[in-house]
């Protein structure tokens, strides 16, 4: 995704309103509807699985900025997309998660989430524009944290589909 990064105030904004409608869903779920496997998308992802990869996605953000802030260049996206592509890259995360208690990806998301917009206050204008790849920081974590309605809009992505789900839940 390339193209010009929507500044840090606007993508704090979509990343908060798309936590926001993830959160005011996934609360009216009961503990057990929450964890109930083949729920999200006709696949084999419960809505705990969805904020479990979610938050993965955030953690990449994380994990970009610290490598180009070391001078280093982040390449696990690219990695992935050259071997098995981002699928077996979701799947490796959605297996490593699957582990944790529904009560611990919500600690995890809610920990991950608050580091991230921690991070993103951190940014100065000039490292939001510095040169990474063939785009700038912002709009590569724009990309990181995208889908396709846009930069940083991950959520509405995986939106209708947990909708769906809340509301067939009763």
């Amino acid at each position: 995704m390339t193209g010009e990064a929507l500044s840090r105030d606007d993508a704090v904004r979509v990343l908060e309103d798309g936590r926001e409608a993830v959160l005011s869903l996934i609360e009216r779920l009961s503990d057990e509807d929450f964890v109930w496997p083949a729920t999200i998308g006709g696949g084999d992802w419960s809505a705990k699985d969805l904020l479990g990869h979610l938050t993965f996605w955030k953690e990449n953000a994380l994990r970009s900025l610290a490598q180009w802030r070391a001078g280093e260049t982040y390449t696990l996206i690219e990695d992935y997309a050259a071997d098995d592509g981002v699928d077996a890259l979701n799947a490796t995360d959605h297996a490593a998660k699957a582990v944790m208690s529904a009560s611990d990806i919500k600690t995890l998301a809610d920990s991950v989430h608050a580091e991230l917009m921690s991070a993103l206050s951190g940014i100065s204008d000039e490292e939001w524009g510095r040169p990474v790849a063939d785009d700038t920081w912002g709009e590569e974590l724009g990309s990181i944290l995208g889908g396709p309605a846009g930069q940083f809009d991950h959520v509405s992505a995986h939106l209708e589909d947990l909708k769906a789900f809340v509301e067939s839940s009763g």
